[in-house]
């Protein structure tokens, strides 16, 4: 069994680590593969780092915490807690015995580049989680400029990375593609796409479940459109109220359900045509799939960067096991091709929209049986294939 440190960059609200990366490293160490370790950064306030590490303990798997401080400006304290705990982060790979290191994404693979030397000499085995594309994202949305310093070094940093690194894992071939046509002395052979699956113990669907949650919704025959997740620049939200406005034009009864955090982008950005239409939620992961059951469809919708080429959307996974048809923009990672000529997947063209032509798919997906649509799901995404993919790339 490898021992394997897991090292992550986080904010004070994400919980990818808790929702995803937890179930994945608890799956592995439970398959007999890997022994885990978490050494996370994060903007998280005590009592958030206290909630996570008994989720940790429960799993059994040994966390460490290193604050990001708030006080400074975000390179420098960055910077700052990246100094900080380089050396812990070698005396914990020397004192566990550590074999393998993945870094996810930029900032902890800056921390593991300024002890490369040391890890290696030590024969410890750098695997990179090179997540999507977050580099281009950050390019994509306006918060970097390409003749920027911090963009040349972010670029530099991915750049040793990915040749130092022994394995690379990316969410889809295209993020593959998009490396090596960039550095094409990489050998594409240490590149391995894994998912981002979900436990189809808990995504399923239940048709007991959607009754009693519309009738709680107090919704009746509506048609009830969910966004589960993040909101932000990247999420092309002017496209779902553009949908949203042709339902209301064309009489359609409905209602859209946002899961999300983000509350005050939402109330931003919501046309005053669509308020008494809008239903938003902040609940907890383990209450996402008893709402996903509700709702009719789920909404997948990326503004068309190049970025979008590197990611794997969770919520896409989530809809289709809980039985869901989802709208979803075309080019994200390598969802065209994974469930093409499904029925159960409308796929918009920013640059072609044809709302009539949508709203013909949603009438006639509304009739399949969410059964088979959750199965689908789970043969696709679930939990065990990506322990599998996993277990390819690291063992």
């Amino acid at each position: 069994m490898k021992k394997l440190l897991f090292i992550t960059w986080d904010s004070d609200s994400t919980n990818y680590l808790e929702n995803l990366f937890f179930p994945i490293l608890s799956g592995l160490h439970k398959m007999g593969e890997i022994e885990p370790f978490v050494f996370q950064f994060s903007w998280a306030n005590k009592k958030e780092v206290e909630r996570i590490n008994s989720i940790a303990l429960k799993l059994g798997i040994p966390y460490f915490h290193a604050a990001i401080p708030k006080k400074l400006p975000g390179t420098i304290g960055a910077l700052g807690a990246i100094s900080k705990n380089r050396k812990k982060v070698l005396e914990l790979v020397k004192t566990e015995g550590i074999q393998v290191v993945m870094p996810r994404s930029t900032m902890p693979a800056l921390l593991v580049l300024s002890i490369f030397k040391k890890l290696k000499n030590i024969g410890i085995e750098l695997v990179f989680d090179a997540d999507g594309l977050p580099i281009q994202e950050r390019f994509d949305q306006g918060y970097l400029t390409k003749n920027s310093i911090q963009y040349q070094i972010l670029t530099k940093i991915e750049r040793l990375i990915l040749q130092k690194a022994d394995k690379v894992l990316c969410r889809s071939q295209k993020a593959i593609d998009w490396h090596l046509s960039k550095s094409p002395q990489l050998n594409k052979e240490e590149f391995f796409v894994v998912g981002n699956g979900r436990d189809p113990n808990l995504f399923y669907f239940d048709k007991e479940t959607r009754r009693r949650v519309r009738n709680e919704l107090g919704l009746q025959d509506e048609i009830l459109l969910v966004h589960s997740g993040s909101l932000g620049p990247g999420y092309a939200l002017e496209k779902v109220f553009q949908l949203l406005s042709y339902l209301k034009s064309n009489e359609v009864a409905f209602r859209m359900l946002f899961l999300t955090r983000n509350d005050s982008i939402l109330s931003e950005l919501t046309p005053t045509s669509l308020n008494d239409c809008i239903l938003s939620l902040q609940v907890p992961f383990k209450d996402i799939p008893t709402y996903l059951n509700a709702a009719d469809f789920g909404i997948s919708v990326r503004a068309p960067h190049p970025s979008i080429q590197g990611i794997l959307p969770i919520k896409f996974g989530e809809y289709l096991m809980c039985g869901l048809p989802v709208i979803v923009s075309q080019g994200i990672g390598d969802l065209d091709e994974l469930v093409q000529g499904s029925q159960s997947c409308y796929f918009l063209d920013h640059q072609q929209l044809d709302w009539q032509h949508l709203l013909g798919w949603m009438r006639e997906a509304q009739v399949l049986d969410r059964k088979s649509i959750s199965q689908q799901g789970e043969e696709l995404f679930s939990l065990e294939n990506t322990l599998l993919d996993y277990r390819k790339a690291l063992i």
